[in-house]
């Protein structure tokens, strides 16, 4: 029988909030806190080993193939680092508590393709004369943040909105940031203009 099955059924049997299970007559509450935001991640059943802790106990190298084929073999997640993938059993599966209900299969294959749209679509700014320094995000990723420099830094810890903007936003990417810059700046001149013609119907009244 598998002790961490049992101990799972137990805590189910029991009531127990997410991430309590019995153990030698204790509760014992398990799982982990999410380092940037304090943020719990409970462990609602032990019954697996993380993917990491069996690669570093050491594989034979039949079953280090045959579980890289079963790596390569699982949808795209958006952090499938060692320690986010397990064994159970011999299958193995992906525990990110953040980013487990989504994956990129579908738009992985556009990766090309969209750096070559960001890319090409820096030379055009540069040309205007309006592409500034790199502005950044959290890995540094090339493309992502190219030309929109400036005194905000963010934090942009979101992935889904990691280039800190001119107008101390976080978003999406360079051209995201450089869109919004344009609309203010759009507003501006809108504005100069409606005060223009605010003065020179008083001095025609």
């Amino acid at each position: 029988a598998n002790p961490f099955q049992a101990a799972s059924r137990d805590a189910r049997a029991l009531d127990l909030p997410v991430g309590n299970h019995p153990n030698d007559g204790k509760i014992v509450s398990v799982g982990l806190v999410r380092k940037h935001d304090g943020a719990p991640i409970p462990y609602d059943s032990i019954n697996s080993f993380t993917l990491i802790t069996v690669l570093r106990l050491g594989l034979l190298s039949p079953l280090r193939r045959a579980a890289y084929h079963r790596f390569v073999a699982m949808p795209l997640y958006e952090d499938m680092a060692p320690w986010n993938i397990v064994f159970r059993g011999a299958q193995l599966d992906y525990i990110d508590y953040d980013t487990k209900d989504h994956t990129y299969d579908d738009v992985v294959p556009l990766v090309y393709q969209i750096m070559e749209v960001l890319f090409n679509y820096k030379r055009t700014v540069e040309d205007f004369k309006a592409c500034g320094g790199k502005a950044g995000n959290p890995y540094n990723f090339p493309f992502v943040s190219d030309c929109v420099a400036s005194d905000y830094r963010g934090p942009c810890k979101d992935p889904a909105l990691p280039v800190p903007c001119r107008d101390n936003t976080c978003r999406s990417d360079y051209v995201a940031c450089l869109r919004a810059t344009s609309a203010v700046e759009l507003e501006e001149l809108a504005e100069v203009e409606r005060r223009k013609a605010a003065r020179e119907a008083l001095r025609a009244a």
